[in-house]
């Protein structure tokens, strides 16, 4: 019908997996194919999509920033976010992070990730005392920036705690059945995010009370995500505005 079409990239992966879900080197009817940022577009090439149909614009989403400033607490607040799809080693981080923050009096707080509702969640309400709060509709970017320490795998809510400035521990360790070359490269990148692992002990003390590198932390935040000005609507409408 000549009716020109773009897609959005929601959730790309921020290492690299193998599986044929991943595999976009046709982008569909597609004219162009946006993405979040300059890390995107590597792993869409990657995957062996056509450069020309690709745009980095940023995602609507990060308009939504600027909506909030970071804050720090006198009483620490750990976010731990859950995920749905590949677990890692989030029971154990999870147990750990539980007795830690107990014994050191911090509030700990709980966030499940959409997709558990329909598949299953990964952490039970057996395993969840009842001074953890869970937080179910409250804005993701505003719990972010009220938070001392955000618990989470390497997905795009690194994003917002890059951009307040949060100390991020991630729970998929480097080696992973499956998945460790492309944890292997993004650690490699990122080598300043703890993780999991085996050697070293969690130290949630340690975790909350780190300062980030924010050199670091500002090169990243530019290479995964453009558009933290406010701008990737209009970024994405400008490149709508081009296609013939």
């Amino acid at each position: 019908m000549g009716i020109p079409h773009v897609t959005i990239e929601h959730g790309a992966p921020f290492f690299y997996q193998g599986g044929k879900q991943y595999y976009r080197k046709n982008i569909g009817a597609a004219n162009i194919k946006l993405l979040w940022g300059n890390y995107n577009l590597d792993m869409m090439k990657k995957y062996g999509c056509s450069k020309k149909m690709l745009r980095v614009t940023g995602f609507p989403r990060f308009d939504d920033l600027i909506k909030f400033k970071p804050i720090s607490n006198s009483t620490p607040r750990v976010l731990f976010l859950s995920t749905w799809k590949i677990p890692g080693q989030i029971k154990e981080i999870w147990r750990e992070t539980v007795a830690q923050a107990k014994s050191l009096d911090y509030e700990l707080v709980l966030k499940y990730h959409p997709q558990e509702h329909q598949r299953g969640y990964l952490i039970q309400q057996d395993e969840i005392p009842p001074w953890v709060k869970i937080i179910k509709n409250e804005n993701l970017y505003d719990e972010v920036s009220k938070s001392d320490l955000v618990i989470s795998t390497p997905t795009s809510v690194l994003i917002a705690a890059l951009y307040y400035n949060k100390p991020i521990f991630c729970y998929y360790p480097m080696f992973m059945r499956k998945y460790w070359k492309g944890l292997i490269e993004f650690y490699r990148k990122f080598n300043f995010i703890p993780k999991s692992s085996r050697v070293y002990k969690f130290d949630l003390k340690k975790l909350v009370e780190s300062k980030p590198n924010l050199e670091k932390y500002n090169k990243m935040l530019k290479y995964v995500a453009n558009g933290t000005d406010g701008k990737s609507c209009q970024n994405i409408y400008n490149e709508c505005m081009k296609i013939n």
